[in-house]
């Protein structure tokens, strides 16, 4: 018995001196000090690294859906008037909505908007056909006015994926050329 015994504590004369080596409260205090302080500091780099990247997932919905508009105007040599003349179906992504502003009849697409609501707060990618003049066949990462919470996040947003600053601001917001 007395065996085991030395074999778990070698020096049992140690135990009672307090000379046990371990981890002291303050050690371990000032461990979770530091991993406090890393994680406060990369959690907004990593939420904006989140929102890029689901603005590049919007992009990539939204570019087969212009090169659908572009493949109509060179095919007939007018604008389509409804997402419904294209030769594509709508995206698998659940989350996108695709808004297309002007249109109908015989009046040609003025812009597309898309955006995913839930996803990305105040941010939607804005393409305009080739029907305007000033602005044909431009990009944007838009900006919603509204909330100023959300809008602050969402101009961080649009520069974070530009890179440039607004080429335009007003009452409905701005509007950040992408290439």
């Amino acid at each position: 018995m007395n065996k085991i015994y030395q074999k778990i504590i070698p020096d049992g004369k140690n135990l009672i001196k307090g000379k046990i080596s371990g981890f002291t409260l303050v050690g371990l205090l000032v461990v979770v000090l530091i991993i406090g302080i890393f994680a406060v500091v990369s959690y907004p780099q990593y939420r904006m690294a989140v929102y890029k990247a689901r603005f590049t997932q919007l992009q990539a919905a939204a570019q087969p859906i212009m090169r659908s508009f572009e493949r109509y105007y060179m095919e007939t040599g007018t604008q389509a008037t409804s997402l419904d003349e294209l030769d594509i179906g709508r995206p698998q992504t659940s989350s996108l909505q695709i808004i297309v502003v002007g249109g109908g009849n015989v009046v040609p697409i003025d812009h597309v908007r898309f955006q995913m609501p839930g996803k990305l707060p105040g941010v939607y990618y804005l393409w305009f056909p080739y029907t305007n003049k000033s602005v044909e066949g431009k990009h944007y990462c838009n900006v919603e006015s509204g909330d100023e919470s959300k809008r602050e996040l969402a101009n961080k947003i649009c520069r974070a994926v530009s890179g440039r600053e607004p080429d335009s601001c007003g009452s409905v917001g701005c509007r950040y050329p992408m290439y």
